[in-house]
């Protein structure tokens, strides 16, 4: 996996605040955005992909604690009424030099993901309810397993499944 980046958006009433991660080629940097102002932004060495939500956890802490002014003092006197709207993230998954980019979106209750093809022509993707990531990854399980199963079954009967007799003489729409 290549990190490309990792955003999320909150809410406070009708204020919208956006936390992004963006990884670079020798660092990562940071940007806390008060509808769409960026009131902070640090840059730091280039690190694991997995610790962006500390970093991204601490800038807004840090912001809202050490800040004055109406953006500080909103998060502050209403931190109880900020909720998450969403999580996206952005990476490569390489696989015997190939890079294929992926974007998934986190919402409540609702896990979506897209992996785009080399030609951005193709492409693989899915929607998941959940409520939890444990629970996505254990979907994604059973499906890859029953598309591996259906994969064999294709396989077997692919002839049969790629002949078309209507298209043979009823032709697709220009």
């Amino acid at each position: 996996m290549i990190p490309i980046k990792v955003e999320y958006v909150f809410a406070l009433r009708e204020h919208r605040m956006k936390a992004v991660a963006e990884h670079l080629e020798r660092e990562r940097k940071f940007t806390f955005c008060f509808d769409d102002k960026i009131v902070s932004e640090k840059t730091v060495p280039e690190g694991d992909f997995l610790t962006d939500d500390d970093c991204i956890a601490d800038m807004v802490r840090n912001y809202c604690k050490n800040n004055t002014g109406v953006y500080a003092d909103l998060f502050k006197r209403h931190s109880d009424k900020v909720h998450l709207v969403s999580k996206t993230m952005d990476f490569l998954i390489e696989n015997y030099g190939i890079n294929l980019p992926v974007h998934i979106t986190v919402e409540k209750g609702k896990y979506s993901f897209e992996i785009i093809g080399n030609n951005g022509d193709d492409v693989f993707s899915g929607t998941f309810r959940s409520e939890n990531f444990s629970e996505v990854l254990e979907k994604v399980r059973i499906s890859t397993g029953i598309l591996t199963e259906l994969s064999k079954d294709f396989s077997i009967n692919i002839n049969e499944l790629s002949n078309d007799k209507v298209e043979e003489w009823i032709k697709w729409e220009r």
